[in-house]
């Protein structure tokens, strides 16, 4: 009885071997044949196949001695005609079930476009993801709902959205690049807020981590309280934007147009604004008043290279360990600010208010200070101060105005042309 149980053990596993090695495959293959694309290919080749082979056997009959080395050739030539020909059906058939496909996804959501319950949302999510995994491209979806959808990796380059609901939206390493979320590049304010209601698109709260949105049009944009943490903005319109407790940790913002945006309470530590226009916009929106949380934005080793940043507020602002290397900050409030280790090499400090802000190891070298405010600057030394360029009709406290009479720096009082005189 043992042998005969092994036996039915070592049939059995035998019999699964063959099936998985012979006849699953076997199966595969009928499978595949009897799939729309690979039969459509097949059902064409069997007429061109069937009129070779008819071809070659009258040239067969036709020869008294047979050359078995020319029919091997010829038949390894028909062969791979076969092959080429497959192959260029296979494509054409691939093709165009792509473009069915495309289309197909296109006129659903044109159907569910205004159904905007968290169904709709979901099903319109869904074909958008399809429709860029397939490569095509989004271009009209002003006045869509999309409000918490998931929509992540997504290819959106040059779509329009104006008008849309993207509140809470996820469009993490999504390609964003040249989109218009807004028209409003040469509007006057007025007519912003006029059409505010109908046309602006919402999108605060969402979630665009590694998102490229260059070269956008994105004025007058609400992004308060969203997640921007390695996004690129390089060159992109975001004139009078609002990214009020905004999170954009290492984001790029490079030769991007931001004058009178609002960075109130918003996380910018490692962010890079080189070339950025910067000009009136705030990060603290009180004057004098200090937040609760101590500093208003974290702008600590933030690039602010070659920056415009007139007449900005920046009141109360964690700069530590920033980077202001040749930046214009004419008229800039930097009251109570904390500079510690920021350097402001070449920098244009025209007018600006220093007053009670921490310089602690501040690099000032060849720094513009014609007519700033100096008076209860923490940590503010003649070695730091010995290395501006001008001190002309600059406010400073009179410990240090004596340091530097003392040490004969008098020069600094002048204006830089007249140094030299």
């Amino acid at each position: 009885m043992k042998i005969l149980k092994n036996i039915k053990k070592i049939g059995y596993k035998g019999y699964k071997s063959v099936r998985r090695g012979v006849i699953n495959p076997f199966l595969d293959l009928v499978r595949l044949f009897f799939a729309s694309t690979y039969r459509r290919a097949a059902l064409a080749i069997i007429p061109f196949l069937a009129l070779l082979f008819f071809l070659d056997y009258h040239v067969f009959l036709s020869v008294k001695e047979v050359n078995w080395i020319s029919i091997v050739a010829r038949v390894h030539g028909i062969f791979f005609d076969i092959v080429l020909l497959g192959l260029f059906l296979l494509i054409f058939e691939l093709l165009r079930g792509r473009k069915r496909k495309i289309d197909r996804y296109r006129e659903e959501l044109e159907d569910i476009f205004f159904w905007n319950e968290k169904e709709g949302i979901l099903k319109k999510a869904g074909i958008i993801r399809r429709l860029s995994a397939l490569g095509a491209k989004i271009k009209e979806l002003s006045g869509i709902v999309l409000a918490g959808a998931d929509i992540n990796k997504v290819n959106l380059e040059g779509a329009t959205l104006e008008g849309a609901d993207l509140s809470g939206v996820k469009l993490n390493d999504s390609l964003l690049n040249r989109i218009i979320f807004t028209r409003h590049a040469v509007a006057t304010k007025q007519e912003i807020i006029f059409s505010m209601e109908t046309r602006f698109t919402r999108i605060s709260g969402a979630e665009l981590n590694n998102a490229r949105i260059c070269d956008a049009e994105c004025a007058c944009m609400d992004f308060s309280g969203i997640q921007m943490m390695y996004a690129k903005l390089n060159r992109t319109n975001l004139k009078s934007a609002v990214f009020h407790k905004a999170i954009l940790r290492f984001a790029e913002m490079k030769e991007a147009l931001l004058e009178d945006a609002d960075f109130s309470e918003a996380d910018l530590y490692r962010a890079t604004f080189k070339g950025a226009d910067l000009q009136g916009s705030f990060f603290s929106r009180d004057k004098e008043k200090k937040w609760e949380n101590g500093f208003c934005a974290q702008l600590s080793h933030t690039d602010f290279e070659n920056a415009n940043l007139n007449g900005a507020l920046m009141n109360h602002v964690d700069m530590s360990h920033a980077c202001c290397k040749k930046a214009s900050m004419m008229n800039t409030k930097l009251k109570n600010a904390n500079l510690g280790w920021v350097n402001f090499e070449n920098s244009l400090l025209i007018d600006a208010d220093l007053h009670d802000a921490d310089m602690n190891h501040t690099i000032l070298k060849d720094a513009n200070l014609a007519g700033a405010n100096l008076r209860k600057a923490k940590n503010l030394t003649l070695e730091q101060v010995k290395e501006v360029k001008t001190l002309y009709q600059a406010s400073l406290d009179d410990d240090l105005l004596k340091e530097i009479t003392k040490n004969r720096f008098n020069h600094l009082f002048k204006w830089p042309e007249e140094q030299l005189s």
